[in-house]
């Protein structure tokens, strides 16, 4: 269960373990499953240092730990994308899922 407050309200989000009749034959993301259909995944998104563009505000560097529920690890990300809180105008973004940087597997 994630729950998350921000500027618009609470957001609460929950998710809910499927058990199949053989989960050997379950496959996500082409990899074999074995075990639960969801996993947890510990999460850091980082703000690389850097000026808007359009006003020159400079924007120091920042991270947010974000821990979601998920059955794939592109999944996770797509998920830490929505519910970061971290203010972005042009810098970099880096996603770090379980202590390996993690990029967009649909570009």
């Amino acid at each position: 269960m994630v729950a998350f407050v921000g500027h618009f309200g609470y957001l609460q989000i929950g998710c809910r373990l499927v058990q199949t009749e053989s989960p050997k034959d379950t496959k996500v993301d082409g990899e074999q499953m074995t075990g639960p259909l969801i996993k947890t995944y510990k999460i850091i998104i980082v703000r690389e240092a850097g000026p808007d563009p359009v006003t020159g505000e400079v924007l120091g560097y920042a991270e947010e730990h974000i821990t979601v529920d998920a059955t794939s690890r592109q999944a996770a990300y797509e998920l830490a994308q929505m519910l970061d809180t971290l203010k972005f105008r042009g810098q970099v973004r880096r996603t770090i899922i379980d202590g390996e940087e993690h990029f967009d597997e649909r570009y």
